[in-house]
């Protein structure tokens, strides 16, 4: 049911991956890739979880501020309209903000 988004986070964490290797472990990259991986965890399930869509909803967001011309970046806003386009719910989830990093998962 969702191939076409799940070939899309893979594609994604190739790009990421490729990335995080060029500038280190300590790049913004690794929270990107964390919430990718629970992404596609929840979409390999056919399980959406809110936390981990309100999670990605963040990573894009920090994205289009400090990574924008990040190579990868393109690739994960492209899951971002994907995402739009059909889960209808998605467009009015909150971002996690400052809850990022203290729930499960994420």
């Amino acid at each position: 049911m969702y191939k076409t988004i799940l070939d899309s986070i893979v594609s994604a964490l190739e790009e990421l991956d490729s990335y995080i290797i060029k500038y280190g472990e300590q790049s913004a990259g690794l929270n990107t890739r964390m919430v990718l991986l629970l992404l596609k965890e929840c979409f390999e399930k056919e399980q959406p979880n809110e936390r981990v869509l309100r999670a990605f909803k963040d990573v894009c967001t920090t994205i289009a501020v400090t990574n924008e011309t990040a190579s990868f970046a393109p690739s994960v806003f492209n899951i971002y309209d994907q995402l739009e386009e059909e889960l209808p719910g998605f467009k009015k989830l909150d971002l996690l903000g400052m809850d990022f990093g203290q729930g499960d998962p994420v």
